[in-house]
């Protein structure tokens, strides 16, 4: 059995990756509503094609590090709009 918590002795309880990874996960989902909602579902569809191809269950993301520019860049966009 796998949970988010763990309970420590002491009464605190230690995240688990799982929890951690999950609320990344979460974190983007609203970058990319609010890339949607800036920029239109259309846009935001091209750019996950451009940088994933054709987003599935089959295909993974790619690396760590692509993940993080990736997400960098929704950062940036998000940015540009907002003061544009």
């Amino acid at each position: 059995t796998s949970y988010m918590v763990y309970p420590l002795p002491n009464g605190e309880v230690l995240e688990s990756i799982r929890q951690k990874v999950f609320c990344e996960g979460l974190n983007d989902h609203r970058a990319l509503c609010r890339l949607a909602q800036l920029r239109g579902k259309r846009f935001v569809s091209a750019l996950l094609r451009e940088w994933y191809g054709e987003v599935d269950f089959y295909t993974p993301a790619g690396s760590a590090a692509k993940l993080l520019a990736f997400r960098d860049r929704v950062n940036d966009l998000i940015a540009e709009s907002v003061t544009a």
